[in-house]
Formats: structure tokens, C-alpha cells, sequence
């Protein structure tokens, strides 16, 4: 396993939580995280794994570090109101 500084892991973080809060979504695991389009050039599922040991530990660390960005990516969209449909009497 690959040692990472603690300025690399930083570095991984805001560059990954930048592309989070530009898609509005997290991925649920690394293989979605691998067909992102807009991932960051040089940070591949490996990378992630070396440095965090996981996924989950990764995301934990994104969450603590980057509070405003994964804000924005895992906001939820305000869903339409939809009106309550009133039945009428059967006669």
C-alpha cells in the first residue's frame, strides 16, 4: 500500500469533491466513480484505494473536509407538490 502525505490526501479530496458538487451526486462506489465524466485527470479508483484504504473512508473524509461541496452534491431537489386528489362520494 502506497503511503500518502496528508497534503496528497487533501489534494485528492478537493479535486474529487469539486467534480461531486458539478454532477450533484456521489457515486455509490468506485466503479461509478470510474465512468464520471468529469473525474478528475490522474485520480482513479486505485489512487483512492491507496490513499483511503476504501471507498467508505474516503467519503467519510470528503464529508468532514469539504462540508460546503458535498453539500451542494448531495442536496436534495425540491420535488413538485402534487395535489390531493378528493374523491367524491359513490352514490
Amino acid at each position: 500500500m502506497a503511503i500518502y502525505s496528508t497534503n496528497k490526501k487533501k489534494a485528492i479530496i478537493s479535486k474529487v469533491a469539486h467534480a461531486f458538487a458539478t454532477n450533484k451526486s456521489v457515486p455509490a462506489g468506485t466503479k461509478e466513480f470510474m465512468e464520471l465524466s468529469n473525474r478528475p485527470e490522474g485520480i482513479k479508483a486505485t489512487t483512492i484505494r491507496q490513499a483511503f484504504g476504501n471507498w467508505g473512508k474516503f467519503i467519510n473524509a470528503v464529508q468532514k473536509q469539504e462540508k460546503a461541496l458535498w453539500d451542494e452534491a448531495t442536496a436534495v431537489k425540491a420535488q413538485p407538490q402534487v395535489k390531493a386528489k378528493v374523491k367524491k362520494d359513490a352514490k
